[in-house]
């Protein structure tokens, strides 16, 4: 097979047909520049674990060639071992691929927000799925307008409601003076029951209780202002909300008035995640544990009806937009 049909398909973005022709080959017939141009087609489908075992395979031969160095630098960069992809991307520059340059960048930058421990923190989140945001206390175009630095991110941040984060959005956000943490409900079908006004754990058991998740939730959040909870679940929106209504909050029902002043459902709004600083000074919390382990679970939209028919005064309900 002549390298010059795969350059036309990889020209062309044909990398499903690129990785057909050659694994159609007999094993002896695959070359060294046909196995990185194998590795190079996984690279742009995202299996990038299928790439390096593609590289390693010829890694002997590989370890000195720019090309060889590059698309493994490229395999480790998208698997987020910026190390590993440096070592490859300077190889690849000694070796006379000077293109490699801003990769070279980029690993450093990115090196360097990750000993940040709050940059780890946000790693952390990204792993359950979340869109994360950045918040400082540097006043710029996207937060000086708010009420608080502390609840606003510091960087665009619409289209995070709705689609993925970008990786190179996500590290170019100014983690050394970020002071905080937040992500983004909507996404991923993610939803917070915010609790205001409650500090009295009991009570908070008996809301989980009827939500049907076990007494030792792991993401429940003890509020900054020591006064409020908030419960992460994954769900859906109630039939009541419109496309573009982005809380819906309810007072309580009058026997529970002593226990809460409201809850809200943030459907598609910015929230404030541990270890954030609050504006009191104080820090949002998990209060069952130092960090989740595993992503929030699913709540139907019966066990939230039952919920707010329980607790929560169905006739007052208030959306925003």
């Amino acid at each position: 097979m002549e390298l010059e049909n795969i350059y036309e398909l990889a020209d062309n973005k044909e990398w499903q047909s690129i990785i057909e022709k050659i694994e159609r080959l007999p094993r002896i017939d695959i070359t060294f520049d046909l196995r990185c141009q194998l590795a190079r087609a996984y690279n742009n489908i995202s299996d990038f674990d299928e790439a390096i075992k593609i590289l390693f395979s010829v890694s002997e031969e590989g370890e000195n060639n720019a090309y060889w160095n590059y698309v493994t630098g490229y395999s480790y960069f998208h698997l987020e071992d910026y190390k590993l992809a440096l070592k490859h991307f300077n190889s690849s520059y000694s070796l006379g691929n000077k293109d490699v340059k801003k990769w070279i960048g980029w690993c450093e930058q990115y090196i360097s927000n990750n000993e940040i421990e709050i940059k780890q923190i946000a790693n952390r989140y990204k792993k359950f799925g979340f869109n994360i945001s950045c918040i400082t206390n540097q006043d710029n175009q996207y937060n000086t307008n708010s009420r608080s630095y502390f609840k606003t991110p510091s960087h665009p941040w619409i289209n995070l409601f709705t689609s993925k984060q970008n990786k190179f959005n996500y590290e170019d956000y100014d983690w050394t003076n970020c002071v905080g943490i937040g992500t983004f409900t909507n996404w991923n079908n993610l939803v917070v029951i915010d609790i205001d006004g409650c500090s009295d754990p009991s009570f908070l058991r008996k809301l989980l209780m009827e939500l049907r998740l076990p007494q030792n939730y792991e993401w429940v959040v003890e509020s900054g202002s020591k006064n409020g909870y908030h419960i992460y679940y994954s769900g859906y929106k109630i039939d009541e909300c419109e496309d573009d209504d982005v809380v819906s909050a309810f007072p309580p029902k009058p026997e529970f008035e002593k226990y809460l002043d409201k809850i809200e459902f943030l459907w598609e709004t910015h929230t404030v995640l541990p270890p954030s600083v609050h504006g009191s000074g104080n820090k949002y919390s998990f209060i069952n544990g130092s960090f989740p382990t595993k992503p929030p679970l699913k709540i139907d939209t019966n066990t939230v009806y039952n919920f707010i028919e329980t607790f929560l005064d169905f006739k007052e309900i208030e959306v925003g937009t």
